[in-house]
C-alpha cells in the first residue's frame, strides 16, 4: 500500500470496532501498559470489559465536552508514578521535570505510543 509508505503493509478486516480495538491494543501495548480514555469514551462505555479482559487497564479521565485534557492525563501519570515508578529504590520520588525528561527520551527513541481509537 503506497499510501502508508510501506509496500509490505496489509489490511485485515474484523467483525467490528471492539475487535479492532482489542487487536490493536493487545498487540501494541506491553502487558503492564494501559489505556487512558475519557470516562464517556466508547472503549469504556460500550466494549463491556474486552480491553481489561486482555490484561490492560483503562485509566479514565473525566471528560469536558467528550474530550480529555492534559490535566487529566497528568493526574493519571502522577498517580501511577506515586504508586510505582515514581519511587526509587531509596524511596525518593521523581520530580515532574524528571518524568518529562523520561517522556521526551521515550518520544525520541520511539518508545512512547500515543494513538486515538474511535
Amino acid at each position: 500500500m503506497k499510501e502508508t509508505g510501506n509496500a509490505d503493509s496489509q489490511i485485515f478486516f474484523v467483525s467490528g470496532g471492539t475487535q479492532a480495538n482489542l487487536l490493536v491494543i493487545s498487540h501494541l501495548l506491553k502487558p503492564y501498559e494501559s489505556v487512558i480514555a475519557a470516562d464517556t469514551g466508547h472503549i469504556e462505555v460500550h466494549e463491556t470489559g474486552a480491553i481489561e479482559n486482555s490484561g490492560h487497564k483503562i485509566n479514565l479521565i473525566p471528560n469536558r465536552e467528550g474530550k480529555i485534557n492534559i490535566e487529566g492525563i497528568q493526574a493519571i501519570v502522577d498517580a501511577h508514578y506515586r504508586q510505582s515508578y515514581g519511587k526509587t529504590s531509596y524511596g525518593l520520588h521523581f520530580t515532574m521535570y524528571r518524568i518529562g525528561q523520561h517522556l521526551q527520551q521515550s518520544r525520541t527513541h520511539g518508545n512512547l505510543k500515543l494513538l486515538q481509537i474511535k
